[in-house]
């Protein structure tokens, strides 16, 4: 195992037209089976909605999330493609792109990673039809503080006009997404101004990685089950624990967590960085995790893999860590 390298993989937001797209092309056998295997399970020509970039459309939910996992998987296959005998320390993705680093890992088939995918999205997007709600992201503040700010608000007598309020993404030191229901957003975003920080109002469709997904999450928690787990390859770290899955059985039952649970991004980076990693691969479009982990870990190198110039830069990087062969 290459002890110095972890892969990560995006999550919803990062989507941009034409992701993975040129990867497929230049590797028709293996980042070109991501999008063959896509469009067969989906029911539809996923790859031709990213190729067209109808940026709407590539904005729905049941769209976004199996796109960005073709985006992510088809980087991951054309980067040990290039070097096959690169064993990553560990994995971890922001969200939805913890199914592309246990995919990566070989913890299920594409095939099923596609099936579930897709009813992550369909399922979360009707619980945010159902129960609507808002997140905002929040700027410059402590964890602690934005963490107080929350409780006390949820403890108010307000709380039974304005909601439920929690934080959904712990990105990094003074980064943080909040989700709940709309007043209880907006108040907690008014504290966090009055208190000198920035808040900033997402364009998201429900509260997600909060009590809303509830339905949610009950609903997909016999799909995680039925699927055939298997122990991943390297470790992966799970959203809602921050420590690595440590079994099969145990990663539907973690899958099943996240939905309503908040991700603890830099706990996940800082507990790789603890066991030796000291070079971060981002794998799929955009660089918000480069950015993160920048912010988290300012000593760390960060790669991005997302188009064949991408690609060539980060395998003259990685080549000299491709001691192993990959089982």
């Amino acid at each position: 195992m290459t002890s110095a390298v972890a892969v990560v993989f995006p999550g919803q937001g990062a989507q941009v037209p034409g992701m993975g797209l040129e990867l497929a092309r230049a590797y028709p056998h293996t980042a070109g089976r991501v999008f063959e295997v896509a469009d067969r399970v989906l029911g539809f020509r996923l790859s031709r909605i990213i190729a067209v970039g109808d940026a709407s459309l590539l904005a729905q939910t049941e769209v976004t999330q199996p796109a960005l996992l073709a985006a992510s998987l088809a980087a991951w296959r054309a980067l040990r493609a290039e070097l096959p005998r690169l064993v990553p320390a560990s994995a971890a993705g922001l969200s939805l792109g913890e199914y592309s680093a246990l995919a990566s890992a070989g913890a299920l088939d594409l095939a099923d990673a596609f099936r579930l995918v897709s009813a992550r999205g369909r399922l979360t997007d009707s619980a945010a039809r159902r129960r609507p709600g808002s997140m905002s992201a929040i700027l410059g503040l402590t964890r602690d503080k934005v963490e107080s700010i929350c409780a006390s608000l949820c403890a108010s007598d307000q709380a039974r006009e304005l909601g439920h309020v929690q934080i959904a993404n712990y990105n990094a030191p003074t980064q943080f997404v909040v989700t709940g229901d709309n007043a209880a957003v907006r108040e907690v975003s008014s504290q966090v101004v009055a208190a000198g920080g920035r808040a900033v109002a997402l364009k998201i469709s429900g509260a997600f990685h909060s009590p809303h997904m509830a339905e949610a999450r009950r609903r997909l928690t016999p799909l995680l089950e039925s699927t055939n787990w298997k122990t991943p390859a390297f470790p992966v770290f799970a959203n809602a624990t921050a420590r690595p899955h440590q079994d099969a059985a145990a990663i539907a039952r973690e899958l099943g967590a996240q939905v309503t649970s908040p991700v603890f991004w830099e706990d996940v980076i800082r507990e790789m960085w603890a066991r030796g990693v000291r070079i971060f691969v981002e794998l799929g479009p955009g660089k918000t995790l480069a950015g993160l982990i920048a912010r988290i870990i300012p000593e760390a190198t960060t790669l991005g893999v997302s188009d064949l110039a991408t690609l060539s830069q980060a395998v003259a990087v990685l080549d000299a860590y491709a001691l192993e062969a990959v089982s």
